[in-house]
């Protein structure tokens, strides 16, 4: 009889927007839903902060430990078999479908929920959403202001609408306002033995994949396979709604962990986190942390860059656009002040920081030489810049990209608005031949190792730096302060690229520091941006510093292929003969890819 009444309940509601069921049932109580282990669905994830609806299909058999993820109709997939340790990303390769194994580059196999973990949501009535009278969960999570609304169908039994104000609890990113709309759910059957069927253009991939992990064919090794709710193998967030809460129960509850193994090795992880952290803040030296998703050790933020280590094309310091020496540099510095530091963005669930570095770089310059604040298109740089150290969403190197953006596209950079927004995936390589966009004349390579002053010059004379340094985990857990890591000491190896924006001393603590802005949007850290101590615990940030060289011109703003100033080698400084070059996509024979 409830359910009758339901069901004529959300009919009315439908066409007369009314909220019956709390009439006709005053005293109703649900039980939380719960949710199919094996099904198929879709909908759509809205990600506000940078404007973005990413489509989203999931085919799910969690007895046979299978799992198929698309975005934007097919345009990227996932595919994953937790029986076998496979995970293969299926992705566009300029202008050709091309498929990764994505556990050659570190990434583990494991599954992404798109439900949410209902253990601390309370029923708190209903709410017409969509035309559907559904029940309304929600839950606090976090620190003060975070939470989670869930809205559930229970005539039809499926979920149609989750918000979160809090960290996005199915591709595992920062905290932010985040949208989700489901549009089907279908239950399947598993008898558990449904064959692994990713494309064939992955047969390579999965031939090496068994040799090098000893699995026999046909099918899976032995394994119990009920794997349960498994964590997301994105693994991209960059701000936990764990706050201050400590406990490891909690710490899972609020990250939705079921781990496939015992629990001890990741609580001991967490604590082990958790007591480094309180070290660190209570030694007052100038820099705060506090736990996040990262705390267990399971996954790890998003990065992106590769370094390019071998030796690098530079020129006489004359050559290099710096700050003359007679100019004395100021004690500080923060291209904030002048209005050349571009907003904070987010490169999602994409390791594509090695793009957002070379547009900030450009989008600075652009500021400073011609007065314009261009948005330009990261996605461009996914699409279109392929080569042996570039590869989209798997990583990237900015003073390569500088090399291919020159050699090959004259130095044009679309508009962001002309090429298309930011998708944090890969997508095919456009033609951008009729499109608005700016040209940069060339890629300055600071060499290897520059001093402070050589770096501070480059900064006050050019804009925003692409540089790259080692995360540590005062990276991963910074809140505010200096970092000053002492594991961050003589760094050779970097793996994450961002901007630098200024220099100055923490008043505080009397750290003379770098200042640099990130790409993991403004809930991370302080506002999106953080200091790291000069000196020999900078983590690497002098190993790899460029930027590019725009010519002071009214009409800069121009068309590709119709630019006067179209340059193919890496430029110096004012003299394009005195550059160095190299072959479009040409990396260094020493170049070690870093993730």
């Amino acid at each position: 009889m409830l359910h009758t009444l339901i069901l004529r309940c959300s009919f009315i509601a439908y066409w007369m927007g009314a909220s019956c069921l709390a009439d006709i049932v005053p005293n109703y109580n649900p039980t939380p839903p719960t949710f199919p282990r094996s099904f198929a669905a879709s909908f759509v994830m809205k990600l506000p902060y940078i404007d973005l609806s990413i489509q989203m299909t999931v085919r799910q058999l969690m007895k046979s430990g299978i799992q198929h993820v698309g975005y934007y109709d097919g345009l990227e997939q996932h595919f994953v078999n937790l029986a076998t340790d496979e995970l293969y990303h299926f992705v566009y390769n300029g202008t050709r479908r091309t498929c990764l194994d994505a556990t050659e580059r570190g990434e583990s196999p494991s599954m992404i929920n798109i439900f949410p973990v209902m253990e601390g949501f309370e029923f708190v009535g209903l709410r017409n959403v969509r035309g559907l009278q559904c029940e309304h969960w929600k839950k606090n999570v976090g620190r003060p202001g975070e939470y989670e609304d869930f809205f559930y169908d229970p005539m039809l039994k499926r979920p149609v609408k989750w918000s979160m104000h809090a960290r996005n609890e199915i591709i595992s990113a920062h905290l932010d306002d985040y949208v989700v709309n489901y549009l089907s759910v279908h239950d399947l059957v598993d008898n558990g033995r449904e064959k692994f069927a990713p494309p064939s253009e992955c047969d390579d991939q999965r031939a090496r994949h068994r040799k090098a992990y000893a699995v026999p064919e046909p099918g899976p090794r032995p394994r119990d396979l009920d794997y349960g709710d498994v964590f997301n193998y994105f693994g991209r967030n960059t701000r936990s709604s764990l706050g201050t809460l400590n406990d490891f129960n909690t710490f899972k509850a609020l990250h939705r962990r079921s781990y496939s193994d015992k629990d001890s090795a990741y609580e001991t992880r967490f604590k082990a986190n958790q007591a480094y952290i309180d070290r660190v803040n209570k030694a007052n030296n100038g820099v705060r942390l506090e736990l996040n998703s990262f705390a267990d050790g399971l996954n790890q933020p998003p990065k992106g860059h590769r370094a390019r280590n071998g030796p690098r094309p530079h020129s006489h310091a004359s050559k290099w656009n710096l700050l003359p020496a007679d100019v004395p540099l100021p004690d500080r510095w923060d291209w904030r002040d002048h209005g050349a530091s571009p907003p904070v963005k987010d490169q999602g669930t994409c390791g594509s920081c090695w793009a957002f570095a070379t547009i900030g770089a450009i989008e600075s310059r652009q500021k400073i030489v011609n007065g314009a604040r261009e948005k330009l298109a990261e996605q461009f740089l996914l699409d279109c810049t392929w080569n042996e150290i570039n590869g989209a969403c798997l990583g990237g190197n900015a003073d390569l990209t500088g090399t291919t953006l020159l050699n090959t596209f004259q130095g044009f950079v679309p508009l962001d608005s002309e090429y298309g927004k930011y998708l944090s995936a890969a997508s095919y390589c456009k033609h951008i031949r009729s499109m608005a966009g700016i040209q940069i004349d060339g890629w300055v390579q600071l060499p290897t190792g520059a001093d402070e002053d050589i770096i501070k010059r480059a900064l006050v004379n050019n804009g925003l730096l692409a540089i790259s340094f080692l995360v540590t985990d005062q990276t991963t857990f910074y809140r505010s302060g200096v970092i000053n890591d002492p594991t961050c000491k003589d760094v050779q190896n970097t793996d994450h690229a961002v901007n630098l924006v200024g220099y100055g001393t923490d008043p505080s603590s009397g750290l003379d520091y770098w200042l640099l802005r990130n790409s993991w949007s403004t809930n991370w850290g302080d506002e999106g941006y953080f200091k790291i101590v000069r000196g020999e615990r900078d983590c690497g940030i002098s190993l790899d510093v460029s930027y590019p060289v725009i010519r002071r011109d009214a009409e800069n703003s121009t068309s590709f292929y119709q630019s006067p100033h179209a340059a193919h080698m890496i430029y110096h400084g004012p003299e394009i003969s005195s550059a160095t070059t190299l072959k479009d996509g040409e990396a260094s024979k020493d170049a070690v890819v870093l993730m």
